[in-house]
């Protein structure tokens, strides 16, 4: 999988209640739950912006399950062909 999280903050309410309104997600974990399901399963998080470290905790998820090589987090827009590459 490979999202473009353009900038979005996990941790800040606004940004969920303006950018990404799914009722009653963050009940379930929001996009740590998301992150924890997905994993070991490949992840390409990238255009995070200055968001970056509020991803950090997915780098944890997938060491502790042995897979840290299968999830990349960028702080820029990865390239079509980034992109990819990443889903080969």
């Amino acid at each position: 999988m490979a999202a473009d999280v353009n900038g979005f903050d996990p941790d800040d309410d606004e940004e969920w209640l303006k950018r990404l309104y799914v009722p009653c997600i963050r009940r379930v974990g929001g996009l740590r739950g998301a992150g924890g399901l997905i994993a070991p399963r490949p992840l390409l998080i990238h255009n995070a912006g200055s968001k970056l470290n509020a991803y950090s905790w997915i780098a944890d998820i997938y060491g502790a399950v042995g897979a840290g090589g299968k999830f990349k987090a960028l702080e820029g827009r990865a390239s079509d062909d980034e992109i990819a590459e990443w889903l080969k």
